[in-house]
């Protein structure tokens, strides 16, 4: 891992990171974009929604909830362009070689928008609480648990969850999306009623972190490698406390259902906790559009049909060995290929990942080759070329960022992310973005070289992340 230095990289997102000292990025472009997804409405229950169920808001609250939420955005959304306006401003400064007055302006403008989203969320959960009546009000700790889920455990810009499968999983919406017959999701609740009271302590303790950081180091961090590395360790050991209580209740709540509807909720889990694993690849996407192929024969489809039906089982096999290796290699704190990596010169990039992790990983790989290498051999080449292209994954994004000269000194971040199983603005746990891999090279051009510096989001099919190079 690079040596992290005193000069202080500012995200558009607002988190900051420290980079090596022998980079000196002489300007920075920091674009006014955000992640958006691939659908304008979310499919699911809106933020508010979810907030009126925990409460047990009629619909005339509701209503009010929606109009008290739909005014804090609207302010919410004018504070965050001031403080990119504010950024732009002190870009100017960077770009002149002023770094102090960049550092002073930054200081500025991040301290005035916390205060600003402090406020404006002090506001609207007052607003909120004045709605409710007396029993209403007894339901407001698991209103602020409920939160917490929300912050702290489905975010993309949690500071855990990205190096430890299972650790940015929240239950509730997992078993909402398993469907269970009625009186089998009454036995789950009882379970739920628990864990909602223990997936909110490593929470705190994740909260606390994070809130202690930002009263030490201000708006821009300087911190030196040693440090740097202990906030890894402390912010992977609250990861790992996550998932054991995640694991803890799936076996729970498994053990109170049927065999079937147990083993639905694991293979759930399971490709929820490690998304860049299950998630299809595009290989997987083109053999079912082949399908759609209209001049195939009788043969040609039943031959294909017993590919895919072979595809999707070996694939499974695999999958589960790569997160079985995985979770192994998250037990032992060794590399596993995932989360937060930075490279920097005269780095190599730290420790090798994981070898059953990477075995198990080319494994999964090959089994993709030999599927498309067979398909190609069962279909002609008039009916390959009429194959309908595979689409990236609807929730995949990735995004590229690149600060510096673009003189050697740039540093690019590359981020693989998953906009969640709800599209973008449904909100609430398991539906808000998630960074799973992030890789940052320093002191070289990488991913996103000549764009010409700033931030580029763009959809990509999100096949197993390959390992970072420096």
């Amino acid at each position: 891992m690079a040596r992290i230095g005193t000069l202080a990289l500012v995200l558009a997102s607002g988190t900051i990171i420290g980079l090596a000292p022998c980079v000196q990025a002489q300007s920075i472009k920091i674009e006014d974009k955000q992640v958006v997804g691939a659908s304008a409405k979310p499919a699911g229950p809106t933020k508010i929604d979810r907030y009126a169920k925990v409460l047990t808001l009629d619909k005339p609250q509701t209503d009010a909830a929606k109009s008290l939420y739909e005014a804090y955005q609207t302010e919410t959304n004018a504070q965050g362009k001031k403080m990119r306006d504010a950024m732009k401003d002190a870009q100017d400064d960077m770009n002149e070689g002023d770094h102090a007055a960049f550092e002073k302006k930054m200081q500025k403008a991040m301290g005035e928008q916390t205060a600003a989203s402090k406020k404006l969320t002090e506001t609207f959960l007052s607003d909120l609480k004045s709605l409710l009546n007396p029993v209403q009000a007894d339901r407001w700790p698991s209103f602020e648990r409920l939160r917490r889920r929300e912050q702290y455990l489905s975010n993309m810009l949690s500071i855990g969850g990205m190096g430890v499968g299972g650790s940015s999983v929240d239950l509730f919406p997992l078993i909402d999306k398993l469907g269970l017959p009625t009186e089998l999701r009454a036995k789950a609740v009882e379970h739920l009623s628990l864990y909602e009271v223990d997936i909110d302590r490593p929470l705190a303790e994740r909260q606390r972190n994070m809130d202690e950081e930002q009263q030490q180091m201000g708006a821009v961090q300087k911190f030196d490698a040693e440090s740097f590395a202990k906030k890894q360790e402390r912010d992977r050991k609250v990861d790992m406390t996550i998932r054991e209580v995640n694991t803890k209740y799936v076996r729970q709540i498994g053990a109170a259902l049927p065999a079937d509807w147990a083993a639905k909720l694991d293979e759930a889990y399971q490709a929820r906790a490690y998304r860049s694993i299950y998630r299809e690849t595009s290989t997987g996407r083109t053999l079912a559009n082949a399908q759609k192929v209209a001049d195939l024969s009788s043969a040609q489809k039943t031959a294909l049909q017993a590919m895919i039906d072979k595809y999707k089982k070996d694939v499974k096999g695999a999958n589960d060995r790569w997160a079985d290796a995985q979770r192994r290699a998250e037990d032992a704190g060794r590399n596993t290929g995932g989360g937060l990596m930075m490279f920097g010169p005269g780095s190599s990039g730290g420790e090798k990942i994981d070898p059953a992790i990477a075995d198990a990983r080319d494994a999964r790989k090959a089994l993709d080759a030999a599927a498309k290498e067979q398909m190609e051999k069962l279909l002609s080449q008039e009916q390959l070329a009429a194959i309908p292209q595979a689409q990236p994954s609807q929730n995949g994004v990735r995004s590229i960022a690149v600060f510096g000269d673009h003189a050697g000194g740039d540093a690019v971040f590359v981020d693989d992310i998953d906009m969640g199983d709800d599209g973008p603005g449904a909100g609430g746990p398991g539906a808000g973005p998630n960074v799973i891999f992030r890789t940052i090279s320093v002191g070289g051009h990488g991913p996103g070289d000549g764009s010409g510096g700033g931030q580029v989001t763009t959809p990509t099919p999100t096949t197993a992340p390959s390992p970072p190079r420096p």
